[in-house]
């Protein structure tokens, strides 16, 4: 397992490190421009369960408040990097992971900025949208994916784009969300209850992904 990289970026001078843009794995983007749905545990989720299926994967966190660098650092086992310029003022070196990663998840904030929100749609092959399935989750999830839908950057690289509805009661279901998404022709990839023990790699979110991101 890959050694991590905490702010300061001290790397083993052994491994071969790619910028972000020139990594030719899967770049996977958690995103959703509401807070509180869970995009940090999503992305420490996926990044433990593609540890546990034999992958190599790397995390690259955008995310200001920095949880799931802070959740990598503990762990000590993953490459991580933030996109902290005061590290390093060219982003192709701040963002650097090595060679040899199978995957790089990457977290995101809420309230993107659209700068941000650019270069993230110039990384993303893959974009997993968590959220939650009350109307008014549903509603802010209206309010933005169109708007992603028509961005140039997406009309232009058309990265693949599913769903993950989060945090689901047990008196909750998904209908609203389903019927929101069934025009877009998005996937729903996974329903995550409350409690849900996704810490092995045959849970309902990486044995969803793991074939939509083969097809």
């Amino acid at each position: 397992m890959l050694a991590h990289v905490i702010a300061t970026e001290s790397s083993p001078k052994a491994l071969p490190l790619v910028s972000l843009s020139a990594f030719t794995g899967p770049r996977l983007l958690v995103l959703n421009n509401k807070g509180g749905v869970g995009k940090s545990t999503i992305t420490t989720h996926l990044l433990r369960q593609l540890a546990k299926a034999g992958h190599q994967p790397a995390l690259v966190d955008f995310d200001p408040q920095g949880s799931s660098l802070d959740w990598a650092e503990e762990q000590g086992e993953f490459w991580a990097v933030n996109d902290d310029p005061r590290r390093e003022r060219l982003e192709s070196m701040r963002l650097r992971i090595p060679a040899g990663c199978s995957h790089v998840v990457m977290d995101s904030p809420a309230n993107l900025d659209p700068l941000l929100l650019n270069r993230l749609l110039d990384y993303a092959d893959a974009i997993l949208m968590p959220t939650q399935v009350s109307p008014m989750d549903v509603r802010a999830l209206g309010r933005f994916l169109p708007n992603l839908l028509l961005h140039p950057r997406y009309r232009a690289r058309r990265p693949k784009l599913g769903v993950i509805a989060n945090r689901v009661g047990g008196n909750a279901d998904t209908d609203l969300l389903e019927r929101f998404l069934a025009p877009l022709s998005l996937p729903l990839l996974a329903r995550l209850p409350e409690r849900c023990d996704t810490s092995g790699p045959d849970t309902p979110l990486w044995s969803a992904i793991e074939p939509w991101l083969a097809r």
